[in-house]
Formats: structure tokens, C-alpha cells, sequence
């Protein structure tokens, strides 16, 4: 799982995620609740499990997208 595409199917993550104000409140209190959701999504697209994403993204600093997360 390269880290660009990684990095780009969070940012795609994080964009369907800014439609919903709401998750993004949640995401600034709870980022970790949030990507216990969105990990699912990413394991079905890199064919790996949820707990390999999540510690991808979190060795290589990728969650919370550093993107503005105010609402």
C-alpha cells in the first residue's frame, strides 16, 4: 500500500467527510472514533485489514487529515 495512494484515499475520505458538519465536529473530538469508520472503507480498497490501515495512518501521521477540520 504506497503512502501516496494511502494518502490520497484519506483525503477522498476526509472530503465525503466535510459534507457531513456533524462528522467533522466528531472528528475534531474524537479522531480515532472517526477512523474506525472510514477504515473499513480503506481496507476494502488496499485489501488489507482495519488494523493495518490504522497503524499506517497513524506511523505516518495521516489522521487527522491535517486539511481544516473547523466547522
Amino acid at each position: 500500500m504506497p503512502s501516496d495512494k494511502l494518502g490520497a484515499a484519506i483525503g477522498e475520505a476526509y472530503g465525503a467527510l466535510k459534507a457531513d458538519k456533524n462528522l467533522i465536529a466528531y472528528l475534531n473530538k474524537d479522531p480515532d472514533a472517526v477512523l474506525s469508520r472510514v477504515s473499513p472503507q480503506l481496507c476494502r480498497v488496499f485489501g488489507v485489514s482495519e488494523s493495518v490501515i490504522e497503524r499506517r495512518v497513524e506511523r505516518e501521521k495521516l489522521w487527522p487529515p491535517k486539511a481544516n477540520l473547523s466547522v
